[in-house]
C-alpha cells in the first residue's frame, strides 16, 4: 500500500511525497525492490547521482529484472564526470539490451570525449544497423567518420540529414568541417 501511494504521487510530479512514501515501503519491506528502483529514479531526477547510483545497486540486487536500472547508473555516472564507469555500465547495459538505442548512443559520445575513436566507431555502427533512420544516430556516425579521416562516409550521412532537414546545422558543421579537411574551403563555404 505505501508502496502503490508512492507511485500514486510519483505520477503526479510530487517528488517529495514519493520518496518519502518509498522510504517507508522500504523499511516495511527491505526486499522491496519496485521502491528502491523508484527512489533511485527519484534521486535521479533531483539530480542526487550518488544516492541515486547506490539504491539502483540494491534494487539490482533484490531483483535481476531490474538490469535496465544500468542505464540509468551509466547516466549517473555520466553526470558526475565518471565517464570510464559510464562506459562500463553503458555496456552493461548493452550486454542485457542490446538493441537499446541509447544506450550505445551515449557510449559513443563518451568514447569520443575519451578519444577512444575506433571503439565509438563500433558502438555507433551497432546503433546505426538498430535504427538507420535516427537523426541522432547519423549525425553521431557522421561525427566518428570526420573524426577518423573516413571522410566520404561522412559527406554521405551528412547528406542523408540535409536531405530530410536542410536548416540542421550540426549537419552542416560536419559538412563543412570534412569538405575542409579534403581542402574544398570552398564548398565548405557553401555548406554553411
Amino acid at each position: 500500500a505505501l508502496y502503490r501511494l508512492g507511485c500514486c504521487f510519483y505520477k503526479e510530479k510530487d517528488f517529495q511525497n514519493a520518496k518519502e512514501l518509498f522510504k517507508k515501503a522500504i523499511e516495511a519491506d527491505y526486499s522491496n525492490s519496485n521502491a528502491f528502483a523508484d527512489l533511485g529514479i527519484i534521486y535521479y531526477e533531483e539530480k542526487d547521482y550518488n544516492n541515486a547510483i547506490q539504491t539502483f545497486f540494491k534494487a539490482i540486487d533484490l531483483s535481476s529484472e531490474k538490469a535496465y536500472l544500468y542505464f540509468y547508473i551509466a547516466n549517473c555516472y555520466y553526470k558526475l564526470g565518471r565517464l570510464k564507469k559510464s562506459i562500463d555500465y553503458y555496456e552493461k547495459t548493452i550486454e542485457y539490451y542490446p538493441l537499446h538505442v541509447e544506450a550505445l548512443i551515449n557510449c559513443t559520445v563518451c568514447m569520443l570525449t575519451l578519444n577512444n575513436d575506433k571503439e565509438a566507431l563500433r558502438k555507433i555502427r551497432s546503433a546505426y544497423q538498430i535504427n538507420r533512420n535516427s537523426e541522432k544516430v547519423i549525425l553521431l556516425y557522421a561525427l566518428v567518420d570526420l573524426r577518423l579521416g573516413i571522410y566520404s562516409d561522412a559527406i554521405e550521412k551528412t547528406d542523408i540529414l540535409l536531405n530530410k532537414n536542410p536548416n540542421c546545422k550540426e549537419a552542416k558543421l560536419i559538412k563543412a568541417h570534412t569538405l575542409i579537411n579534403l581542402t574544398k574551403p570552398q564548398e565548405a563555404l557553401n555548406v554553411i
